[in-house]
């Protein structure tokens, strides 16, 4: 992961938008960061609590182990500055994309509620 790109791209963010505006990443930052890269993660979705480890295959496809011991896999992409996946049980295989917002220089949050952190091993 570059970490560096990840590091600039919140402190842009910091510098340039206002909390109500939060700056996403943009095609490139994302494509610089994600691939290859696995990242504990916690947040809501369908009203339910997730958390566990998840990983972007550089060939595209997404593992998610939940903290449940639940897998679930799908495939992700970027288009534009958004992420989109499509998980096969999560949201019925329907693609979800959302934004990636810098934290720290190893953390994000997404637009869609979920906070990520690099797993450094």
């Amino acid at each position: 992961m570059n970490k560096s790109i990840l590091a600039m791209a919140f402190l842009m963010g910091a510098i340039g938008c206002t909390q109500a505006d939060p700056r996403t990443l943009s095609y490139r930052e994302l494509a610089d960061t994600l691939p290859g890269n696995s990242y504990t993660y916690s947040g809501v979705a369908q009203g339910h609590r997730f958390s566990g480890k998840l990983t972007f295959n550089e060939n595209g496809n997404l593992f998610i182990d939940t903290s449940s011991g639940v897998a679930e896999g799908g495939t992700w992409r970027i288009m534009g500055g958004s992420i989109c996946t499509r998980l096969v049980v999560l949201y019925g295989g329907r693609e979800q994309c959302f934004g990636v917002i810098p934290t720290s220089s190893t953390s994000f949050r997404t637009t869609h509620g979920f906070s990520a952190t690099l797993i450094t091993e």
